[in-house]
């Protein structure tokens, strides 16, 4: 038996083995458990033998991207400290937490 004809038959009676435990209302470990199958191996071939939805024609449906708005930040304040850091969007709801910080930094 040729290399070719040994892969096709393998195929087949894995293809065979999906086909009877789809007609079961059996897990798949139960399954393999009850013919002595590798259970991964039995994913693999299940992944393999069964048809995806990309196979399938292509049906018009919503992007699951959403649109990206660029919105300007807040202006504010800002402060530049000597190292080149600079402290951008200072206003009147976060001032508290400026002066803290530079309070730790002193």
């Amino acid at each position: 038996m040729s290399t070719h004809e040994h892969n096709e038959a393998r195929a087949a009676s894995w293809q065979q083995h999906v086909e009877q435990w789809q007609q079961r209302q059996q897990t798949q470990k139960a399954y393999c458990r009850e013919h002595d199958l590798n259970y991964h191996r039995f994913g693999y071939w299940l992944r393999k033998t069964t048809p995806r939805p990309t196979d399938q024609p292509a049906v018009n449906k919503a992007s699951a991207f959403v649109p990206v708005v660029n919105q300007q930040p807040h202006a504010g304040l800002s402060l530049s400290f000597p190292n080149g850091i600079v402290l951008q969007g200072i206003d009147s709801d976060n001032v508290s937490v400026v002066r803290q910080l530079l309070g730790s930094l002193s």
